[in-house]
């Protein structure tokens, strides 16, 4: 991704598609994510983003870290979207069913992603101030 954002015309922005490059994208000359984790963490991310825009990477760095165990958790529990999915409809959230290929999480698998959801703490929040943990 260096090397891509070292090339890229003016003007041209490029987004990192992986929650887990967010921050090592926008440190190369990236601009941005398309955020999966963003579903449960969007406030968190938009600090990542404003803390390390506005020269604060050690803030940056710390919800990066903070994130990186649910962002794990809902991109290797199971296909994208299910983990996710899951976590919203656990939480209240009417993220609906899933459909076929598709299948829930085991309950196992569920209370695994939940677990490390809510060890994340206060870096998991919601727009209107609901909190997991």
């Amino acid at each position: 991704m260096g090397l891509v954002c070292a090339g890229k015309p003016s003007g041209f922005n490029v987004w990192s598609g992986d929650d887990s490059f967010t921050l090592p994208l926008m440190a190369v000359g990236g601009y941005g994510v398309i955020c999966v984790t963003s579903h449960v963490a969007g406030r968190s991310m938009k600090r990542l983003i404003d803390a390390y825009l506005g020269g604060d990477n050690d803030e940056a760095r710390r919800i990066h870290l903070g994130l990186l165990p649910v962002i794990k958790s809902l991109m290797t529990t199971a296909a994208n979207p299910v983990p996710i999915k899951s976590v919203l409809n656990a939480m209240g959230f009417a993220a609906g069913p899933f459909r076929l290929p598709l299948v829930p999480l085991t309950d196992e698998q569920l209370q695994s992603v939940m677990t490390t959801v809510k060890a994340a703490g206060d870096l998991i929040t919601f727009k209107t101030g609901v909190k997991v943990a």
